[in-house]
């Protein structure tokens, strides 16, 4: 899936994928239209210039959406990068949709079943530790939500996290996007008023990691 796009390229990705989030709100008010807009530009940027989804588990790259409610975001990745088609999106939360109000693992390119917050960065620490375990290059990347992190599971994996640096953070480093925390094997993006969110962004996060 990620394939080295310019920026210039994921700007204009961006803006499609939030055409297709007020395009699924419109036909279904009960979906998260801010937590789901919100995540555009670190999806986009995760999903099209460095996800690799070929390999085996431990060999491939993870992606797992945390707060399972900007689904909408993650659906509409997966659409334009040719997982689902265009059309689910317009049937989302009908009885005959493969597309539900939160991520399940039977949606091509979802990893984690998610919904109940505060779990999607445990998991992720878990898998991050089984690729270093068994010597895999995958990398991890978990998108959390800011009021998850109140969760007293999301610090246990924080701790735990620390307690493994030396597994987390090697040439081949797991990346955990928070909004709020700081720590060993986690990147914050700040988004400060001098800085407009953006791809731009994202990416400076992820060189740097």
């Amino acid at each position: 899936m990620g394939n080295g796009k310019s920026i210039e390229d994921l700007e204009l990705l961006a803006i499609r994928i939030r055409k297709h989030i007020l395009r699924m709100y419109l036909n279904d008010q009960s979906l998260h239209l801010g937590s789901s807009l919100s995540s555009v530009e670190i999806l986009t940027t995760v999903v099209f210039k460095y996800l690799r989804r070929t390999g085996d588990p431990i060999n491939r790259d993870w992606l797992i959406l945390s707060k399972g409610h900007a689904a909408p975001a993650l659906y509409a990745a997966l659409a334009e990068a040719g997982l689902i088609p265009f059309e689910e999106l317009e049937r989302i939360h009908s009885i005959n949709s493969i597309l539900q109000g939160h991520p399940e693992i039977s949606i091509p390119g979802v990893d984690m079943s998610t919904g109940s917050l505060g779990q999607g960065l445990s998991f992720g620490v878990g898998v991050a530790t089984a690729i270093k375990i068994h010597g895999g290059s995958g990398r991890v990347y978990v998108i959390m939500g800011d009021g998850e992190q109140d969760e007293g599971e999301v610090w246990e994996a924080m701790t735990h996290a620390a307690s493994i640096s030396d597994a987390i953070n090697s040439k081949a480093p797991t990346i955990i996007f928070a909004k709020t925390v700081r720590g060993k094997g986690v990147v914050e993006i700040e988004n400060t008023k001098s800085q407009k969110p953006g791809v731009e962004v994202v990416k400076r996060a992820l060189i740097n990691a």
